[in-house]
């Protein structure tokens, strides 16, 4: 919030140049501070965020405060908690095929439409894509889940002296928070 703050209010002051902003307080972010504050501002355009930067944050709260309702069953009924993770999984993917298909998105550039005269609407169409697909919260719960579920199957697997070398080589390289003490 104290980085909103200043972002919002006092970094117009900070240099000057023929390029740098002018306005007193960032009106986009008098418009839309609230989202920030809320960790919703991923779920705004892009155009409409005041730290558009901060989208990454946004979602990943999201995610964190949503994961008590995969993990708990995971723990106390694993069949559930991976019948729930895989369902949410399946929905999420087949949530981005809709929209994909619904608003016609680019995942990519292709070269033929970089060479032609046509860049004003691959740049649109890209934002387009960010706005409406790429910042979501339900396009990264697959991978989220996905680490999820793998730091679950690790924390219950019995390492044996075969494979525990290379287990606990890949713990100490990505951490995940289900380690056994």
């Amino acid at each position: 919030m104290i980085l909103l703050g200043f972002y919002s209010t006092l970094f117009t002051y900070m240099s000057s140049s023929p390029i740098w902003p002018t306005y007193d307080t960032n009106p986009v972010c008098r418009e839309t501070w609230i989202w920030n504050v809320l960790h919703i501002n991923n779920f705004n355009t892009n155009y409409n965020q005041c730290m558009n930067m901060t989208w990454f944050l946004a979602c990943l709260m999201q995610l964190y405060v949503v994961s008590p309702l995969f993990m708990i069953p995971l723990n106390r009924w694993p069949r559930i908690g991976y019948v729930l993770s895989v369902v949410t999984i399946c929905i999420s993917s087949i949530a981005c095929f809709i929209l994909t298909k619904q608003y016609n998105l680019l995942g990519s550039v292709p070269k033929i439409e970089l060479q032609s005269n046509a860049l004003e609407e691959v740049n649109k169409r890209l934002w387009q894509f960010i706005d409406e697909l790429y910042q979501k919260t339900y396009v990264r719960f697959t991978p989220y889940l996905t680490g999820i579920l793998l730091g679950y199957y690790l924390h219950n697997r019995r390492l044996t002296k075969k494979n525990d070398l290379v287990i606990r080589i890949f713990l100490n390289i990505f951490p995940v928070c289900f380690v056994d003490n």
